[in-house]
C-alpha cells in the first residue's frame, strides 16, 4: 500500500469517489512516486533539458530580458553545465582509460 492509498483510506474514499481533477492530481502524484530513485542518467537528462531550455530563453529573438534576468539565465546555464560535467566525469574517465588501453595494446 502506498502513501496515496493510505491517505484515501484515512479519509474514507476510494479512487472511484474522486472528482476528475482529483483523479488527475492523484495520477500525477502516483507517477511521481513510482519513478524510483534518481540516477546519474536521469539527472544528466534533466540537466541537459534545463541547459537547452535556458539557452533557448536566452537566445530567443523576441525575449526582452533585463540585465538581471540575462545574468540569471547565464549563471543557471553555467551551473548546470558544471554539474553535468561533475556527474559525467566518471563515465568520461572510463571512456578515456578504455581508449588509452586499446591504443596502448593495439586492440583496434
Amino acid at each position: 500500500m502506498n502513501i496515496l492509498t493510505e491517505i484515501l483510506k484515512k479519509i474514507g474514499k476510494n479512487y472511484e469517489d474522486l472528482l476528475p481533477d482529483e483523479k488527475q492530481t492523484f495520477d500525477n502524484y502516483e507517477k511521481i512516486l513510482s519513478q524510483g530513485a534518481v540516477t546519474a542518467d536521469k539527472m544528466a537528462q534533466f540537466l541537459q533539458a534545463e541547459i537547452a531550455k535556458n539557452t533557448a530563453m536566452l537566445t530567443e529573438q523576441d525575449a526582452k530580458l533585463n540585465d538581471r534576468k540575462d545574468l540569471f539565465l547565464k549563471m543557471a546555464i553555467q551551473r548546470d553545465r558544471q554539474f553535468l560535467d561533475f556527474i559525467m566525469a566518471p563515465q568520461k574517465a572510463a571512456q578515456s582509460l578504455e581508449a588509452y588501453l586499446k591504443n596502448l595494446h593495439k586492440l583496434n
